[in-house]
C-alpha cells in the first residue's frame, strides 16, 4: 500500500509476527537492527516471553552467524535492495553484554561482506547526543568497513535507502550543498569525523 503511493518503507528486523526473512521478502528498504536479524527462520513462540534483551541471546544461539539461515536472508536482502541499519551504538559496552555484541558485530560483517547495503543510524531520535560519530567508529573497528565505506554508509547510502541519492549523499553539480568540513582527513582515522570545523548548510557556511 506504502508502494503505490510513493512511499519508502523501514522496519524493524523483527515485527511481531513478521521475522526479517519475512520482510526481506517483502522488499522493504531498510531493516533496523542488526541483532534482530538472529529471529530468521525461529519459531518466535517458543522463546522466552519476557526480557527482550534475554529472548534475543536465545534466538542468536539458534541462528549461527555462519550458519544457513542467515546466509539465506542475507542473500534475500542483497537480491531485495535491502538495507541494513545495524545500530551499533545502542548495544552498549558492559562486559556482560559481550556475547550479544560480538553476535551483532558478525552479522553485519557478513552482511557487508555479502553485498547487503550498510546504512549508519543510531537508533538514538532526540536527546544531545544522538551519536552517529561512535556509530561510524564502531563499522570501523567491529565491523570491517574502511573510513570511507562507513561514511558512505551515512552519506549516499543513507540517501539511497530514502529515495533523496538525487539530492543528497555525494558531492555532485546540482546537489544540495550541505556539507561538513574538518580539520583532519576521516579517511585516515574515522575519529576525524569529530574535527568539524564549519558545517555549510545549503550553501550557507557556519562556523
Amino acid at each position: 500500500a506504502a508502494r503505490r503511493r510513493g512511499l519508502r518503507v523501514w522496519a524493524h528486523g523483527e515485527l511481531g509476527s513478521a521475522g526479517p526473512d519475512d520482510l526481506a521478502a517483502l522488499g522493504v528498504d531498510s531493516l533496523s537492527h542488526a541483532d534482530m536479524l538472529a529471529y530468521t527462520g525461529v519459531d518466535r513462540a517458543a522463546l522466552p516471553s519476557e526480557g527482550y534483551g534475554r529472548r534475543t541471546l536465545s534466538a542468536m544461539a539458534l541462528t549461527p552467524v555462519d550458519g544457513p539461515a542467515l546466509g539465506a536472508l542475507l542473500g534475500a536482502m542483497r537480491t531485495n535492495g535491502v538495507a541494513l541499519d545495524p545500530t551499533l551504538m545502542v548495544m552498549g559496552d558492559d562486559e556482560e553484554g559481550a556475547a550479544y555484541r560480538d553476535w551483532v558485530a558478525r552479522a553485519t560483517r557478513r552482511a557487508f561482506a555479502a553485498g547487503v547495503m550498510i546504512v549508519a543510524g543510531t537508533d538514538a531520535l532526540g536527546g544531545s547526543s544522538p551519536n552517529l560519530h561512535l556509530e561510524l567508529q564502531l563499522l570501523v573497528s567491529r565491523c570491517g568497513l574502511s573510513p570511507l565505506e562507513a561514511i558512505r554508509a551515512a552519506t549516499l547510502n543513507a540517501a539511497v535507502v530514502m529515495g533523496l541519492d538525487r539530492e543528497l549523499g555525494s558531492v555532485a553539480p546540482g546537489k544540495r550543498a550541505d556539507l561538513v568540513v574538518l580539520s583532519a582527513d576521516p579517511s585516515v582515522d574515522i575519529r576525524n569525523t569529530l574535527t568539524v570545523s564549519a558545517v555549510i548548510k545549503g550553501g550557507v557556511i557556519h562556523r
